[in-house]
């Protein structure tokens, strides 16, 4: 796809029989004796689909998300998932329990592990490109659980695709905060609200070392919003901001396009019966 970064971080699947790449068309096909239809990820429950892990995010008040959906065909052109928290396991009921949603849904409850898998598994929306335009809400807490570095690791943005002015202001950033390192790519684009936009499809590649087959992984893209007002996290705003907590104001206008109308998460019911690190 035009414009998009292809990251080095993949997510393995599995091991295939091929040792190249077949035609698009044996390679579609293959996938579709691997993955229940609507459901890109290897499931012991096919009633836990994308809708569900993607009711779960926005009924706890993890998310919100919207799909443009084409007037003339209904089709979903693109999501967008503005991430209000991310909760802890320390703020769960106890750790093996499960909440109820607020509506009726099938299944009625879920678990703590149903939760992390939500901010994967709702992303995977399509098999092949979908686009996700993703931004943080400015009341986000920045305490992530570790497990949450993991999910950015995979579905978060990469420093090739930023501005230079947005590097600088990483780098120094970097150079006038604690804590460790890793963490600091997520909290920074956490703490300036820097948007992305995501598309993931798969590939076959050599995991596993040879003689071994190609394996089936899901490869992630990349790419900036060019509509983000870069000055937000230049070196002197970023400088600014710790020095007096206070950021250059501005307003995220989400992308539209024409002939689209707006599908929010928060209708499934309806047409469904079915700062630190937390070690958490």
């Amino acid at each position: 796809m035009p414009g998009y970064f292809i990251k080095n971080t993949v997510e393995p699947l599995c091991l295939t029989k091929y040792r190249e790449s077949p035609p698009i068309q044996e390679f579609r096909i293959n996938n579709s004796k691997i993955f229940a239809q609507g459901i890109h990820w290897f499931s012991d429950n096919t009633l836990k689909t994308q809708r569900f892990y993607e009711f779960i995010l926005v009924d706890s008040g993890s998310a919100n998300i919207k799909h443009e959906k084409s007037e003339l065909t209904g089709k979903i052109l693109y999501s967008k998932c503005l991430i209000n928290k991310v909760i802890a396991l320390d703020e769960w009921i106890e750790p093996f329990a499960e909440k109820e949603f607020s509506k009726r849904f099938i299944p009625q409850t879920y678990s703590y592990t149903d939760y992390k898998n939500a901010w994967s598994r709702a992303l995977l929306l399509e098999d092949f490109d979908h686009s996700w335009f993703i931004t943080f809400n400015k009341t986000c807490p920045k305490g992530f659980p570790i497990w949450f570095y993991q999910w950015w690791y995979l579905f978060g943005p990469d420093q090739e695709i930023c501005p230079p002015i947005c590097k600088k202001g990483f780098e120094t950033f970097i150079a006038n905060t604690r804590g460790e390192l890793y963490s600091k790519p997520l909290i920074f684009h956490a703490e300036f609200k820097i948007p992305w936009i995501l598309c993931r499809s798969f590939n076959l590649r050599q995991i596993l070392p040879h003689p071994y087959p190609l394996s089936l992984v899901r490869e992630f893209k990349v790419k900036w919003w060019t509509k983000f007002m870069e000055e937000i996290c230049s070196p002197d705003n970023v400088l600014s901001f710790l020095q007096t907590g206070k950021k250059l104001q501005r307003s995220i206008h989400q992308p539209n396009k024409d002939n689209s109308k707006a599908s929010s998460s928060k209708s499934i019911p309806k047409t469904s019966t079915s700062k630190q690190v937390s070690t958490d």
